[in-house]
């Protein structure tokens, strides 16, 4: 995260700077009074910078951060189903092999109950 956060900052202070220096050059226009002149030099400045391109990467930077906050929570949930469906399999593995213990023993009897009929 702290590179992630690093990247973030040096974002934001190389769009302030570029924003400082577009309105730099707009107030001197405005004393100069070439307004449009200076605009277009400004605008020039700040597309040549690639403020919408860094714009894009911040907006991604997020998207990511986001994803993987949610790729977290959706891991956590599915431990935790694993876990219940463990513990679930193991309750119906005991209850099946006591009713195999029990279908067992009524054979066992019943074998013995005919073979008491044969004698």
């Amino acid at each position: 995260m702290t590179k992630k956060s690093n990247g973030l900052g040096s974002i934001l202070n190389f769009a302030e700077e570029t924003l400082s220096k577009g309105s730099s050059e707009l107030k001197k226009a405005l004393e100069e009074h070439k307004v449009s002149e200076r605009l277009d030099a400004a605008t020039k400045t700040v597309m040549s910078t690639e403020v919408g391109k860094k714009a894009s990467k911040l907006s991604g930077d997020a998207s990511n951060a986001l994803d993987e906050i949610s790729g977290k929570k959706l891991l956590a949930l599915v431990e935790e189903r694993l876990t219940i469906q463990d513990t679930y399999n193991d309750i119906l593995a005991t209850k099946l092999e006591e009713a195999l213990q029990r279908i067992e023993e009524l054979e066992q009897r019943l074998e013995g109950h005919e073979h008491k009929k044969v004698l």
